[in-house]
């Protein structure tokens, strides 16, 4: 136990950077990848899947979804500052 509390562990190096940076980019566009599929789950639940065709798919844009990734860039921004402060 004696060993846990005076290990300090590894400090960041300034090679070490761009290994924070990654991280913090790999959790903010999973956190936005998952806020915006939960935001849309019902819209994902009514497709027809059996039936879905990327050519043929008729993808209309709406308030809805203009909302919903406004919303998720909100979130994802509000995550990103909590970073930086702590």
């Amino acid at each position: 136990m004696k060993v846990w509390i005076e290990s300090k562990g590894n400090r960041i190096r300034a090679s070490d950077k761009s290994l924070v940076y990654y991280f913090c980019i790999g959790w903010l566009l999973l956190l936005f990848v998952a806020v915006f599929l939960l935001l849309n789950l019902r819209q994902l639940l009514v497709t027809d899947w059996t039936d879905f065709n990327l050519l043929h798919v008729g993808i209309t844009w709406t308030a809805y979804n203009s909302i919903t990734v406004l919303i998720t860039t909100g979130v994802c921004a509000l995550v990103a500052f909590l970073y930086y402060r702590y």
